[in-house]
């Protein structure tokens, strides 16, 4: 194999790699922003759920809202931190790699850890689509509440209508 053969391997190696930590420092910034917005909507709703009277029909709502709101920001906590795993396995990937092009017994180590930091981004990636998911929970049941509320009032405003 000729120099610029090898160097081209050399290149090609560490190519794949580098473009995945480059997807993980995408996903790690989106997952941050995520992770400190629902942190400061558990402390709105804490905030919320002191100043709320004990007799108050809204208190049930914000209670199960917090359990939600912490499954989501655990959620996002674990996705954050398989993605922050994953890019230093990538790194760590490249730098095998580069050795392996040099001492051919590093080619199996390489593959290994592409396929753990593949693995590690999935899990995030499906950590995240919990959370999405759990998403939809919390807004319905605020707008179920909010609409149940309303439709109670336009009852107390009308009686004897049956809308």
């Amino acid at each position: 194999m000729g120099s610029a053969d090898g160097f081209l391997t050399l290149i090609s190696a560490a190519v794949t790699p580098v473009v995945m930590i480059s997807a993980c420092a995408i996903l790690i910034t989106g997952v941050g922003t995520k992770h400190a917005g629902l942190s400061d909507r558990v402390r709105a709703l804490t905030a919320e759920m002191r100043s709320l009277p004990p007799a108050s029909g809204r208190r049930p709502l914000v209670r199960d809202q917090l359990r939600t709101f912490m499954r989501r920001t655990s959620l996002a906590w674990i996705a954050h931190c398989l993605l922050y795993l994953a890019a230093l396995v990538f790194s760590t990937t490249v730098l095998i790699a580069l050795l392996a092009v040099s001492q051919h017994g590093w080619g199996r180590q390489t593959l290994v850890l592409f396929v753990l930091g593949t693995i590690l981004l999935v899990a995030a990636l499906i950590a995240e689509l919990g959370e999405l998911l759990l998403a939809q929970t919390t807004l319905r049941s605020e707008v179920e509440d909010l609409l149940a509320r309303d439709k109670s009032r336009a009852r107390v405003d009308r009686p004897g209508s049956d809308q």
